[in-house]
């Protein structure tokens, strides 16, 4: 059991408000005046795009994973499209890595991929998912004009693939926001900045809290609970502040749904699509497998996953 003096002294730490802490921001103390209530509802055309992904074969120095992007629309409570892409990811981690992509009918997908020979091999499919999103992104800004978009997680460039490709939707007339489940953004007194302003609310209101830094200019972050009701609040982040009250009212909008209080209908759909279930993990893995047994690189797959195999045993 947890020792109640850690619970304890855990607690101490609930007035260490701090300022919201950035390596490359100057963070602005908390203050109550930066709440702005929302009070009205806007029913528009909203696209929601997300990925997921999955390694369905690991050999340590080489996998084979399967990446997802979903596309959903939705005008007020109608849904008007619905679409997920199959990807699949093949890394070998010789001198440097080789990463190549293909479609799901087996074509070579040219892209260009940023440097990552600072991160570990099962941390590239997550990042080569995230290009994906913003290629999806910027394929839908191409087409149409004024969209509102939302995108899971934030939308700070993690490389110069991810930078260039924000730049090209920057120039195009759409709204692209990014809205994150959950932030381990924290206060210089080691407080999550989410937890700090959602206690610093009135409770049973929607509202959106801004500033959080004084000099951002690429992306502009803030903090909104979008239901009464809702017992979150989430980091949003956008690219300009225009039209910022317009569109926190059609978020507000999607949120009413039962399911999860206060998220985006869109999203949770889009999630729904994207998210690859243990049923098709399990199907594609055994067809890969079944396909890599008839050469010897199967042995590399079978002494990686010893140690997965005996904590099958343990735990069965």
């Amino acid at each position: 059991m947890i020792p109640l003096n850690l619970i304890k002294d855990l607690k101490k730490e609930e007035l260490n408000l701090g300022i919201p802490l950035h390596s490359e921001l100057i963070g602005k103390e908390f203050n109550k005046q930066y709440f702005t209530e929302l009070n009205e509802k806007k029913a528009s055309t909203t696209f929601a795009i997300d990925g997921g992904c999955a390694v369905l074969v690991d050999a340590g120095t080489w996998t084979i994973s399967k990446i997802k992007i979903g596309i959903v629309s939705y005008t007020g409570l109608k849904k008007d499209f619905e679409q997920t892409k199959d990807y699949y990811l093949k890394i070998i981690q010789k001198k440097d890595y080789e990463l190549k992509l293909f479609d799901e009918l087996g074509q070579d997908i040219k892209i260009d991929f940023p440097d990552f020979s600072k991160f570990d091999i099962d941390e590239l499919q997550s990042k080569v998912m995230k290009i994906l999103e913003w290629k999806t992104c910027l394929n839908l800004c191409n087409q149409n004009k004024k969209l509102l978009i939302l995108i899971d997680g934030g939308i700070e460039p993690d490389n110069e693939v991810e930078q260039e490709t924000i730049n090209q939707i920057k120039k195009t007339d759409n709204t692209v926001i990014g809205f994150c489940k959950t932030s381990r953004m924290r206060t210089t007194t080691g407080r999550n900045v989410l937890g700090v302003v959602n206690g610093l609310s009135e409770k049973k209101k929607s509202w959106y809290y801004y500033p959080l830094f004084n000099n951002e200019k690429e992306t502009f972050t803030l903090i909104g609970k979008l239901h009464n009701h809702a017992k979150s609040c989430h980091k949003i982040q956008l690219f300009n502040l225009e039209n910022i009250n317009e569109i926190f009212n059609i978020l507000c909008f999607f949120c009413n749904d039962s399911e999860i209080i206060g998220y985006p209908y869109p999203l949770l759909k889009v999630d729904k699509i994207a998210r690859i279930n243990s049923f098709e993990k399990k199907k594609e893995k055994n067809f890969a497998e079944k396909e890599l047994k008839k050469s010897n690189i199967f042995e590399d797959v079978q002494n990686y996953e010893f140690h997965s195999n005996l904590d099958n045993r343990m735990y069965r």
